[in-house]
């Protein structure tokens, strides 16, 4: 049996016990024969359903090979102008792609929660609770220096929804120090 019709999405729990998270990716490896990954999106990340199970059969998907192709044609022969949009939490998991990109765009939109390394680095914003990377906040500077050389323009949110906290009762408004943001629209 092939595990690819059993796992629709990455499979992962909460921090436990080496010996629980042992237990469990055994638990998925008994579940198939041939191990199929469709899932482009979390093949980076050492989730239990992504590096647990341990099949000698290991497949690419259709999907990721659709996906492969499509930014193989996007990176080696891209259609101008090329804008990329980047987001995600840590600028220093980042660093390498931001840099790579920034020698194949045109345009560069930057959000989610590494925004808040750009806007705290680069305009000395005050960011609250925000996410901030410390690590990456020291190659922010080169990044855009980079981007300025290769005549790529760089955007980063205008404006953000912040609250206190994550939760329908959350209080809303703007950045004291015990606030985080919740989104950061783009202006189209």
């Amino acid at each position: 049996m092939c595990l690819y019709g059993l796992l629709k999405r990455a499979t992962r729990i909460p921090p436990a016990d080496p010996e629980a998270v042992k237990k469990f990716r055994q638990s998925l490896t008994k579940l198939g024969t041939v191990y199929v990954n469709d899932a482009f999106g979390t093949a980076h990340r050492a989730h239990s359903s992504m590096v647990g199970v341990e099949l000698q059969k290991r497949a690419a998907g259709f999907l990721m090979k659709k996906e492969l192709e499509y930014f193989a044609k996007a990176l080696e022969n891209p259609e101008r102008p090329f804008l990329a949009i980047l987001g995600g939490a840590k600028v220093a998991d980042k660093l390498q792609l931001i840099d790579n990109m920034l020698d194949k765009v045109n345009s560069l939109i930057i959000c989610g929660g590494m925004a808040f390394t750009f806007k705290k680095v680069l305009d000395g914003m005050s960011i609250g609770d925000s996410l901030y990377d410390a690590d990456g906040s020291k190659q922010v500077h080169a990044l855009m220096e980079k981007a300025k050389k290769n005549n790529v323009k760089v955007v980063l949110p205008t404006d953000f929804i912040t609250a206190d906290k994550f939760a329908p009762d959350a209080k809303v408004g703007s950045f004291p120090a015990s606030y985080h943001a919740l989104a950061s629209p783009l202006p189209l």
